[in-house]
């Protein structure tokens, strides 16, 4: 069932087995799985509790508000959604799972390696792929290709192709929204309650700190409530789980699971941005290489896209981190085509829209706009036209794990009196170096194998350790601030995702990722809900 706090009408204290609080895609699943019986039985009372209702709300979206003190980087306030469903509301819908190479340990990454196997972390990826609404598990390129667009035959000792897929299944709405995919299957679970408006605001511990035995909650409005559960899981964000708990310091000055100041620490994310362009000169090339971002084999429902990898061999040659080169087309970007087909969606409620641009984009491209709707009402098909313009060369890197890049507590307190946070986020020289190499080798295979040349962004090579805010930013995936590790020494949860000291709080989300890869984070946090979701099921039956 779906209750609200704000409502008045819950009672002044709920007891159940496990407590998760945040309903994005990590707390979501987590339901799923310990609700809809895909465990065993599925008897088990379970809690989920959302701070923001089923509507976007700027008083609820004011409690993320904090100030930006390292590069620059989105306004807080901005960067995460505060309301059921979560951060799932904006994300892109691209999954893809991390490779084997990025869950170990790299002499020339201090702080990487994970303290579960890659066969570990597989065995939850197909389960992850339904949650995200992905048809086919299959990410092998070649098994995607239409015969009229081969891949690019690289050397495959320094690159190697993989595939993003894009969620949903169906192209004709956007990416899976957690919150109104899987609402009526919330609603309808007999042993689950979400309860909307509900803001965690402190732990109350036992004598010892090392057992939770209470979450206290407020809404906005002035309404309290205490759960009481066996188990407990923060899934706010990679930015809201060091909140919660550096804040819960009302008995451990230091905050919960924080005795070696480690909560908060090693935020990383993906450096995303332009590294320079492929210059066209043959439309049918244009064509073929544009075919790198949208490859939809016929009778497929899903959006995918072929990209490009350093092999860890060339990585550890060249001392770089993991990073993914999409092949991007300027037509496919911005032309009035994908503009008007975006624009229409959004007005119909089913999409998001850059308005401004696509209404730009529209007005200056009114003949194909006429054309494809002429087409769409015909029920015929209508390619945009591909030009002559350049192929961007667009990236999605690693960043390394850093212990001065971190989320902190602030004097400020929000209106429910919780602390707000500084987010200072740090950059270093291996993250451009792994860009230059990159861009490079890629550069080289391209001009090796088609003759094209490719012209590297000036910032990319002027010799310094500098890559300016306005070109590389990040990707909205917030990493890394409860690390997972085999030791209290480098890391806040354990490999179970359970916070070291304290024997019933977990986390679930990004921010128990020791490294970050290349690939965005959703599929991956997802997977590792599920299983968390399966030990906590199994202690629970031990328990009894």
């Amino acid at each position: 069932m779906i209750t609200d706090l704000q409502s008045g009408e819950l009672p002044a204290e709920l007891s159940t087995d496990v407590c998760i609080i945040g309903a994005g895609p990590a707390g979501i699943s987590m339901a799923l799985e310990l609700t809809e019986g895909q465990l065993a039985d599925g008897q088990r009372d379970v809690v989920l509790l959302e701070s923001g209702g089923e509507d976007y709300d700027v008083r609820t979206q004011a409690l993320y508000e904090g100030p930006n003190i390292g590069r620059d980087y989105y306004p807080l306030r901005h960067d995460r959604i505060r309301y059921f469903g979560g951060t799932s509301h904006h994300w892109g819908g691209w999954c893809v799972p991390l490779v084997p190479g990025d869950l170990d340990f790299r002499d020339w990454v201090p702080d990487s390696g994970w303290p579960i196997s890659w066969a570990e972390l597989e065995r939850f990826y197909p389960r992850a792929q339904e949650l995200c609404e992905l048809d086919r598990p299959d990410y092998d390129p070649y098994a995607w290709l239409e015969p009229r667009f081969p891949l690019l035959p690289l050397n495959g000792e320094l690159l190697e192709h993989y595939l993003y897929k894009w969620s949903p299944a169906d192209q004709n709405r956007p990416p899976t929204h957690f919150g109104r995919v899987y609402r009526d299957r919330l609603a309808a679970a007999e042993r689950l309650n979400v309860v909307l408006h509900a803001n965690v605001t402190d732990f109350e511990c036992n004598d010892a700190v090392d057992h939770v035995d209470t979450a206290v909650v407020r809404s906005l409005d002035g309404n309290e409530l205490r759960v009481k559960a066996k188990v407990f899981v923060v899934a706010a964000g990679g930015l809201e789980n060091p909140r919660l708990l550096l804040a819960a310091n009302g008995q451990n000055p230091a905050g919960l699971g924080n005795d070696r100041d480690l909560v908060g620490r090693y935020f990383m994310e993906h450096l995303e941005g332009v590294l320079g362009h492929i210059l066209i000169d043959d439309t049918d090339a244009a064509r073929w290489l544009a075919s790198y971002e949208k490859r939809i084999p016929e009778g497929e429902r899903l959006d995918i896209s072929a990209a490009i990898r350093p092999t860890f061999g060339f990585q550890e040659e060249r001392q770089i981190l993991n990073a993914g080169l999409v092949l991007r087309s300027q037509v496919d970007q911005n032309s009035g085509y994908v503009s008007a087909k975006r624009l229409a969606l959004s007005l119909k409620g089913e999409g998001q829209s850059n308005y401004a641009s696509d209404i730009a984009n529209v007005l200056t491209d009114l003949d194909e706009v006429a054309l494809w709707i002429h087409h769409r009402r015909a029920g015929t098909n209508y390619e945009f036209p591909v030009t002559k313009e350049p192929v961007k060369i667009w990236v999605n890197s690693e960043q390394a794990p850093n212990p001065d890049s971190r989320v902190m507590l602030t004097d400020e307190r929000d209106e429910l009196g919780m602390p707000r946070i500084a987010l200072d986020w740090r950059v270093g020289a291996i993250e451009k170096k792994t860009l230059i190499d990159s861009a490079e080798l890629l550069s080289g295979e391209v001009a090796r194998l088609t003759g094209m040349r490719v012209e590297l962004a000036e910032w990319l090579v002027d010799g310094s350790d500098i890559m300016p805010t306005s070109e590389i930013y990040g990707g909205h995936h917030h990493m890394g601030t409860t690390r997972m590790s085999d030791s209290p020494q480098t890391g806040v949860v354990d490999s179970d995702c359970r916070v070291f000291g304290l024997d019933n709080l977990y986390i679930a989300g990004s921010s128990v990722f020791p490294t970050g890869g290349y690939a965005n984070p959703t599929l991956t946090l997802v997977a590792l809900a599920v299983r968390l979701a399966g030990h906590i099921d199994t202690r629970l039956r031990a328990d009894v």
